[in-house]
């Protein structure tokens, strides 16, 4: 339907070019029959081309008319793409919007497992210097008993020398006062 109102607008054209105004109104009148199927742009269109055929034709009060509902159709449609305009910049906003946040979480994430890493590396250091630790930790204590058993051994060596040496003198001194 959108299709032959088009079409008719066209054969309408055509006529008001070549200056068959009678031709070209009827053509014009035929298509406004028809104009509940039509878009905002062909009842446009229809009210230009009506406008121009009672302006040829000398009748300015129906030219102002239409000229009149031709800047109705052209506001709305206008007004239309406007609001389009909007809504995609709305929506390019939006998908701005999406982009940044998505790349934030990324940028978020990537914080959170250099973090995590971080905090493993850490804790494996700690357990590493612990087990060091505990390992000389062990060893002092070893090397303790160790030296606290070579000790008692000084000490009782200490202990036999210094019994031997007293048992020696009063040895000697013996015979000497006999």
């Amino acid at each position: 339907a959108s299709n032959l109102f088009q079409s008719i607008l066209r054969i309408a054209n055509i006529y008001y070019q070549d200056q068959q105004l009678d031709s070209s109104f009827h053509y014009a009148q035929y298509a406004k029959d028809r104009l509940s199927s039509s878009s905002l742009k062909q009842r446009k269109d229809l009210h230009h081309l009506l406008r121009n055929i009672y302006e040829a034709q000398g009748d300015f009060q129906k030219a102002l008319v239409h000229y009149d509902t031709f800047f109705i159709y052209h506001d709305s449609l206008y007004q239309q793409e406007v609001q389009q305009t909007a809504n995609a910049e709305r929506i390019r906003q939006n998908v701005d919007d999406y982009i940044t946040e998505k790349d934030q979480a990324t940028l978020q994430a990537q914080l959170l497992n250099t973090q995590k890493n971080l905090y493993l590396i850490l804790a494996i250091g700690l357990l590493a210097l612990l087990l060091v630790g505990s390992y000389l930790f062990y060893q002092i204590r070893l090397t303790k008993q160790v030296l606290e058993q070579k000790n008692q051994q000084l000490a009782d060596l200490n202990a036999t020398k210094d019994k031997f040496f007293s048992i020696i003198a009063h040895d000697i001194r013996s015979p000497i006062t006999a």
